[in-house]
């Protein structure tokens, strides 16, 4: 379990993989600083951080990135305490998967500046969110 923590997320607001990290570190009630990346003037910490892809998502912590958005929500599920991302049963968490690589493969950060884009990726989560809320209160227990 982690102790004091450093936190910085580097990121952009529209970003399904940007949101999927901080639903996952406010599901686990962490404190972190989000820092709004420029994709036309990628900052020197991003380059830094992210030296193969030079994208967002990228967790500091403690002064150590993490990449990867899939990497990231594995890493904050197994370091902090609290209600587990994804469900314990096999069935929901491949649905739970089913969603995310959907919102990843499908709704694309190039597109968010489309109103319909925008409404898609609102819906998603929304959508997300309620079977998140069905599953947890079926099993009194949240992901």
């Amino acid at each position: 379990m982690a102790g004091k923590e450093d936190l910085k997320l580097l990121g952009l607001p529209l970003s399904p993989f940007v949101i999927s990290v901080r639903m996952a570190l406010n599901m686990k009630g962490v404190s972190y600083e989000y820092v709004d990346e420029d994709p036309s003037n990628k900052s020197e910490l991003l380059l830094k951080s992210n030296p193969v892809h030079k994208k967002v998502p990228v967790l500091i912590h403690n002064g150590k990135p993490i990449c990867e958005s899939l990497v990231i929500l594995q890493y904050v599920d197994e370091l902090f305490a609290g209600r587990s991302i994804l469900p314990t049963d096999p069935y929901e968490r491949a649905t739970a998967r089913f969603w995310a690589a959907y919102a990843g493969d499908k709704v694309q950060y190039k597109h968010a500046s489309c109103p319909h884009a925008r409404a898609l990726l609102t819906s998603l989560f929304s959508t997300i969110n309620r079977i998140h809320a069905r599953s947890c209160s079926r099993r009194g227990t949240a992901w």
